[in-house]
């Protein structure tokens, strides 16, 4: 995907996702902080791009406190990774 949108980034809305499990580790799934920072740096290196429009959480994670996923989500945005987050699959 990255290799087929250079050069013509600024075309698109770009959207992704985490949560999901990415490695055997404990630490490589779900909301954690660690979890969704390492998570878009993949992204980024993944889509050779330096931002996402749209970053979610796309599941619930009952481990991890909300807002320890909400501060990592509000870093995300304050690096400039990503201009908006939101949450996708979540129960009401």
């Amino acid at each position: 995907m990255g290799a087929w949108l250079k050069g013509k980034r600024h075309q698109f809305i770009l959207a992704t996702k985490c949560v999901g499990q990415t490695g055997r580790k404990p630490w490589n799934q779900g909301m954690s902080r660690k979890h969704v920072l390492d998570a878009i740096d993949a992204s980024l290196r993944r889509l050779g791009t330096d931002y996402i429009d749209l970053y979610q959480l796309h599941m619930y994670d009952a481990q991890t406190p909300i807002d320890e996923a909400l501060d990592a989500l509000d870093a995300v945005v304050r690096a400039g990774k990503a201009r908006y987050v939101g949450v996708s699959n979540w129960p009401a």
